[in-house]
């Protein structure tokens, strides 16, 4: 083997490690989409189960951009979004961080309009029952 055919093939092998690098590196970045998706998912069901149950016990929703304040029968519930999570009453709802939105409130129905890393996810949507002192 000469000197020549040595370097080819070791540019070779060069080139198809670099190739098989880039494609394991692309299957990695998939997954950890494919992750973060399933996660924002499990968070949006965590919020919607949480605030649905606050909010049907409620007597009187107050919301100012950020919080929502609910008055139920076991006392105050406090919503927030802060530091890129969802909050209840301090603690964390969310797993991810990166969440946005805002809480508005009109009457019986309160809305919370969510987005993920500037992405719009959903307008939750809950409602007092009706006939509950403060309705």
């Amino acid at each position: 083997m000469t000197l020549v055919e040595m370097a080819v093939g070791i540019a070779f092998l060069g080139i198809l490690a670099l190739g098989l690098s880039l494609l394991f590196s692309q299957l990695a970045e998939g997954s950890l989409r494919a992750q973060e998706e399933a996660q924002v998912q499990a968070d949006l069901l965590a919020l919607r189960g949480k605030l649905e149950r606050d909010a049907l016990s409620s007597t009187t929703f107050l919301c100012t951009g950020s919080q929502a304040r609910l008055a139920t029968p076991a006392g105050l519930v406090v919503y927030r979004l802060e530091d890129e999570r969802v909050r209840r009453n301090g603690e964390d709802i969310t797993q991810l961080s990166g969440y946005g939105g805002g809480f508005t409130c009109d009457g019986r129905t309160l809305l919370l309009s969510l987005t993920w890393r500037g992405n719009n996810l959903a307008t939750l949507r809950f409602a007092r029952r009706v006939g509950l002192p403060g309705s």
